[in-house]
């Protein structure tokens, strides 16, 4: 969990706002808050399904619904883009993160993967 109360699983993507950061919900609500989104990447870095996309965006890697070229499709319906400079690095982090979901899976026995779950 956050400052303010937020459950981190229930955000799907942050965006950059001048000094603030509106956050989108899974409920499609929005809020936005007087900090930074340097300061949420720093608040969130122990929860490995958010990356930073761009210079204005963090996103949670559990609401990717499509990924093409330098675009990547959430499940809210907003498409964005990945920065050039990033992409290497944010296809790398979706990568061991669903990667890490499935051996966690495995090792806890889990009878089946939902395949709708794992996203690449």
């Amino acid at each position: 969990m956050i400052n303010f109360n937020i459950q981190a699983h229930s955000i799907i993507h942050l965006q950059a706002w001048e000094n603030y950061t509106l956050i989108h919900f899974k409920d499609q609500s929005q809020n936005c808050f007087s900090k930074t989104l340097k300061r949420f990447e720093e608040m969130l870095a122990d929860n490995p399904q958010f990356v930073r996309i761009n210079r204005a965006d963090v996103i949670n890697i559990n609401y990717i619904k499509k990924i093409r070229e330098n675009m990547v499709e959430l499940t809210n319906g907003l498409t964005l883009e990945i920065s050039r400079r990033r992409q290497k690095d944010v296809l790398t982090k979706i990568a061991a993160y669903h990667s890490a979901m499935l051996n966690k899976a495995i090792l806890s026995n889990t009878p089946f993967i939902d395949i709708n779950q794992v996203k690449f």
